[in-house]
């Protein structure tokens, strides 16, 4: 346990010691930390319509999963992930 410093890559290994003293070491497992948190922007909110389904979109980090919510956000009514360039789009019923 402790801490892990700053973000970026890290590597980690494990000891084991036996009740006889004999110990060996994994392998290092190498890890990329990252401890900002996804920051998600919407750029079309939509608006009024009379259509089946409406498009929302923004931005976002890339990867992050973007989940929206309806009926003060008690119902899931999308979820889609942030492409390669930063942008995502749902369409919400």
């Amino acid at each position: 346990s402790g801490d892990l410093g700053a973000d970026g890559s890290k590597s980690i290994t494990a000891k084991f010691i036996d009740t006889a003293g004999n110990s060996s070491t994994t392998s290092a497992d190498v890890i990329t930390l990252d401890t900002t948190a996804p920051v998600v922007t919407i750029g079309s909110t939509g608006g009024n319509t009379n259509q089946s389904t409406q498009t929302i979109s923004g931005t976002g980090e890339v990867g992050a999963t973007v989940n929206i919510y309806d009926n003060g956000g008690a119902t899931s009514v999308a979820t889609t992930t942030v492409l390669g360039n930063g942008s995502w789009s749902a369409n919400v019923p």
